[in-house]
């Protein structure tokens, strides 16, 4: 398993095999369901991919500036994410440190409980619930 920089053949081979819950928190985040803007967005920010061992993209993610001194962080993952979470999260914990902002937030749907023990892994803390944040009355951290 190892780390690469994102490609957009990277990014749609996610977006298209994606994980129901990702796809359902992603699609609550943004203004449509349009998956290949998606991974296009994802790409025109930058990021990595985590690939499985037999070279598959299974985990995309990255570090989006808000401002000079915080970054929102993203990820996504197909069905295979968990054969390279490992890798991933050593990646994004080394990323961090290396990048170097005072502040990194990132806004998951309620719903989506393996995303919150990742992230809480990595650090981060849940703060208070943004009630209907999301398109079409979603909650979220």
């Amino acid at each position: 398993m190892r780390i690469v920089d994102i490609t957009i053949e990277h990014a749609l081979h996610i977006v298209n095999n994606m994980r129901e819950v990702d796809v359902r928190e992603i699609c609550a985040s943004r203004r449509n369901d349009d998956l290949i803007e998606f991974a296009h967005e994802c790409v025109a920010l930058g990021g990595w991919v985590a690939l499985t061992i037999d070279g598959e993209p299974a985990i995309m993610g990255g570090f989006a500036m808000v401002w000079d001194d915080m970054a929102n962080a993203w990820m996504v993952g197909t069905d295979r994410a968990g054969e390279c979470i490992i890798t991933a999260t050593r990646f994004a914990r080394k990323a961090m440190v290396l990048m170097g902002f005072k502040r990194y937030q990132a806004f998951s749907a309620c719903f989506h409980t393996q995303s919150h023990e990742w992230l809480e892994y990595l650090g981060f803390a849940k703060a208070h619930t943004m009630k209907y944040w999301g398109r079409g009355g979603a909650d979220f951290y």
